[in-house]
């Protein structure tokens, strides 16, 4: 009698265990509920887990590509090496999460909550990341090409040797963020704020950074060839060894608030009229 009702209970929860599981790989139970689960490696391919709680559950190498995450809870939650490619992450909260070398290309991650998440080693290229919060997030060597991050926050962020070639960062917040080393080459950072930014040795090579606010940034040794610097604040800015060939500004004024001790400013243009077109006076 007791081995059967043994037997009994013991594929009872086997059956639960099989229908939560069921439910997960699915998506059949909208806002699902697995805090703390171990789910490495599961196949979450398209699956619809919007709201749901995977707070501190380890997914690291699942597949979870074109999965909808949106407003799901991933805090603490471990993804190394997840493959989230085409993901929908829309205003998920994925604070602390462990997202090293995880795959987000093409992710669309509006409005995300990221603070101090690990992204280290991370693919986000072309990803979206409009006004999502990346406040003392980890993204060193992270690969950010082409991506949308307008009005993001950066705050205090380490951005390392990260590569953010032909991204969108207009009116981004990098205040006092570490990105010495950085690739911004031709990227759009018109009215971001970079104030007390580490960007020493930084590539922003024909970056936009118009009415960018580069208030006491570090920029010593960067490479700022025909960046668009007008009507950028260069207040107390260190531009010292910077090269600056070919730059524009919007008048000679604009580099006198600026540390310019050995800084290349040959071929330097300033706007002689505020027009459309305007004219140029270039160094020679």
């Amino acid at each position: 009698m007791w081995k059967t009702l043994f037997s009994y209970i013991t594929l009872l929860i086997m059956l639960i265990g099989n229908q939560i599981l069921f439910a997960a790989e699915t998506g059949l139970q909208h806002g699902y509920e697995c805090a703390r689960c171990d789910l490495q490696g599961k196949d979450f391919q398209k699956v619809n887990l919007s709201h749901a709680n995977l707070q501190e559950t380890l997914l690291m190498s699942s597949n979870l590509h074109q999965a909808n995450l949106s407003y799901a809870n991933l805090q603490r939650a471990d993804l190394r090496g997840a493959d989230l490619s085409l993901a929908i992450l829309h205003s998920a909260n994925l604070q602390k999460a462990d997202l090293r070398r995880v795959e987000l290309s093409q992710a669309q991650l509006q409005s995300a909550q990221l603070m101090q998440v690990d992204l280290s080693d991370a693919e986000l290229s072309t990803a979206i990341l409009t006004k999502a919060n990346l406040h003392q997030a980890d993204l060193k060597n992270a690969q950010l090409e082409s991506v949308q991050a307008k009005q993001a926050l950066f705050t205090d962020a380490d951005l390392r040797n990260a590569l953010l070639t032909n991204a969108d960062l207009r009116g981004a917040n990098f205040s006092r963020a570490k990105m010495s080393e950085v690739n911004l080459e031709n990227t759009q950072l018109s009215w971001a704020i970079l104030q007390q930014a580490d960007l020493r040795g930084a590539f922003l090579t024909e970056a936009d950074l118009r009415r960018a606010n580069l208030r006491e940034a570090d920029l010593q040794g960067a490479d700022l060839q025909k960046a668009d610097l007008r009507e950028a604040d260069l207040t107390n800015t260190n531009l010292r060894k910077a090269n600056l060939q070919g730059a524009l500004f919007s008048s000679e004024s604009d580099l006198q608030k600026a540390r310019l001790q050995g800084a290349n400013l040959q071929g330097a243009c300033f706007a002689v009229t505020v027009a459309e077109n305007p004219q140029w006076s270039c160094i020679r």
